[in-house]
C-alpha cells in the first residue's frame, strides 16, 4: 500500500496539500493550499527558470523569477499572505514576488516537492480526507 500517515505517493489530477511555513526573523508565519507538482511539471519548470537565468542578464534574471511566481500561482489555491494593514493580498504572480524573498524560496522549493512544509508535514487537506 503506498499510502501511510495521511501521505499518499500518486498524484492524482486536482490533489491538495495544506503547508505551512513557520515564521523567522524575516517574515511571520504563513499557511497555504496547494496542489503539489508532478514530475514533469517540476522539470519544465525548473527547466524554463534555468534557461532564463542562465542568459546572465537583468531580463534574464528578471523573467526567472517571474516564471518561479507563475508557477506558484498556477500551484496555490490559497494562502494567508497579508500586508502591513493587515488586509488579505490576492494570490497574484505580481504578489508573489513581492512576498519576503525566504519565503518565497521556501514556498517555491515545497510546491515542487524539493522540501516539506512546517509542522503540516504532508498532511492531506480536508478535501482529500473526504470519501468520493
Amino acid at each position: 500500500m503506498s499510502e501511510r500517515n495521511g501521505r499518499c505517493a500518486y498524484i492524482p489530477d486536482g490533489y491538495t496539500r495544506d503547508g505551512f511555513i513557520e515564521g523567522t526573523d524575516f517574515h511571520p508565519g504563513m499557511y497555504f493550499v496547494y496542489r503539489p507538482t508532478t514530475i514533469i511539471e517540476r522539470t519544465v519548470i525548473n527547466g524554463s527558470v534555468r534557461v532564463e537565468y542562465s542568459k546572465a542578464t537583468p531580463d534574464g534574471f528578471a523573467k526567472s523569477e517571474k516564471l518561479g511566481a507563475a508557477a506558484l500561482i498556477d500551484h496555490l489555491l490559497s494562502w494567508d499572505v497579508t500586508d502591513p494593514d493587515g488586509n488579505e493580498v490576492e494570490l497574484t504572480a505580481e504578489n508573489a514576488l513581492r512576498i519576503e524573498p525566504h519565503l518565497f524560496v521556501r514556498l517555491y522549493s515545497i510546491i515542487m516537492g524539493e522540501s516539506l512544509s512546517d509542522e503540516l508535514k504532508e498532511q492531506e487537506s480536508e478535501k482529500n480526507l473526504q470519501p468520493g
